[in-house]
């Protein structure tokens, strides 16, 4: 299990960190993530076409 990220409040805390570009690189993270489940649920494209039967299962 991947260790818990740090709240704001903590984030705040600690010198040398950049609350609003730690911010910046995690909505960036979230909005790819969200894109690539709206692209896996896209509907299929079937296109018909014709096949060598007896080539496709030897």
């Amino acid at each position: 299990m991947a260790p818990a990220e740090p709240d704001a409040a903590t984030l705040s805390k600690r010198p040398g960190v950049d609350t609003k570009g730690e911010v910046k690189t995690q909505l960036a993270r979230m909005e790819a993530l969200v894109r690539d489940l709206l692209d896996y649920a896209k509907p299929w494209r079937i296109e018909k076409a014709e096949i060598d039967l007896a080539a496709a299962i030897a």
